[in-house]
């Protein structure tokens, strides 16, 4: 445990490394090379906090977040230097700050004991185990972020009805609308509608980054925040997101996000109105075509011109 840390480093690095080899020889398990090494309790938490300061980080919660075991053993070298403690970090109290340095110590001989492929912080751990193997079998194999996603926007009037309709509606534009990333992404962007439009700006960071979901990885967050700006269509400036996930998947997910605020202002997120409408790729051609043409107005026009634009066609 951190408590024993310190007493076992004032003995020098080297007896601190015998040390710690000898506890986990001692240990019932075999951790075989290349996999991950997940990292739970509070001074782990606080160490990946003052690593994602160290690399600037986009992201300020400290669940899922994961580093190649490379990076993760360069940083924790830096971090459990001896010397002045590290700097004050937002929400890491001074008993966890003053752990840092001996947490690190820590981690650097895991990381070349056993030789994971790479490491993830994880805010979760037995108790939330035992919790989950308390569950159902049938509720067990629901998909964790879109479950957690569905349970946000109930309140907001988005069902599943809904998104199962706006997800098919724009399957064909967009395939990314059949994963169930992508599904929570359409129900992200739907619920977005009923926010105030002044408070819109900030939903791709509040909704898609510092959001505490689980189930999603670093890049997964990325494209529901990508998603979230293309959905309300709120500035143009810098995206913190954008080295969380590859340029292709971000692309992808701000068409999503296009696509869903086009299927949101033209059938006020109805599925009765949904299902009166088409979205079809032809030749190049982007359609909406609709049983009810008043359906299809000045705005929803711009919002397909706009999609069409971004996926390389001509909207019809």
């Amino acid at each position: 445990g951190s408590l024993r840390l310190p007493a076992l480093r004032a003995k020098g690095d080297r007896v601190f490394v015998r040390e710690i080899g000898r506890m986990l020889g001692k240990a019932d398990w075999v951790a075989e090379p290349g996999v991950d090494l997940y990292l739970v309790g509070g001074s782990m938490r606080a160490l990946a906090r003052a690593m994602m300061v160290r690399l600037d980080w986009p992201l300020e919660d400290t669940h899922g977040f994961a580093l190649d075991a490379g990076g993760a053993l360069k940083l924790a070298r830096l971090l459990a230097r001896r010397g002045p403690g590290p700097h004050p970090i937002d929400g890491v109290s001074s008993s966890r700050l003053a752990a840092i340095p001996d947490a690190a110590a820590l981690l650097a001989v895991l990381l070349q004991r056993l030789q994971p492929g790479r490491v993830v912080f994880s805010s979760w751990g037995l108790r939330e185990g035992v919790l989950f193997g308390s569950l159902s079998a049938e509720v067990q194999r629901q998909d964790t972020l879109l479950a957690g996603v569905m349970a946000f926007v109930g309140p907001m009037a988005v069902d599943t009805a809904m998104v199962d309709a706006a997800a098919a509606w724009m399957a064909d534009v967009v395939p990314m609308a059949n994963t169930p990333l992508g599904r929570a992404a359409v129900a992200l962007c739907l619920a977005a509608g009923r926010v105030e439009p002044n408070l819109r700006r900030n939903l791709p960071g509040d909704w898609g980054l510092a959001k505490r979901w689980v189930g999603v990885d670093n890049a997964g967050r990325a494209v529901l925040a990508a998603a979230l700006r293309g959905s309300v269509g709120k500035g143009h400036g810098a995206e913190p997101w954008a080295r969380l996930a590859s340029p292709v998947m971000l692309e992808q997910a701000r068409g999503l996000g296009l696509a869903a605020r086009l299927c949101r202002r033209m059938s006020a997120a109805s599925s009765a109105v949904i299902a009166a409408t088409r979205l079809e790729m032809d030749g190049g051609i982007l359609r909406l075509s609709s049983t009810v043409p008043q359906l299809v107005g000045d705005g929803s026009s711009r919002d397909l011109k706009e999609l069409a634009q971004h996926l390389g066609l001509t909207a019809g």
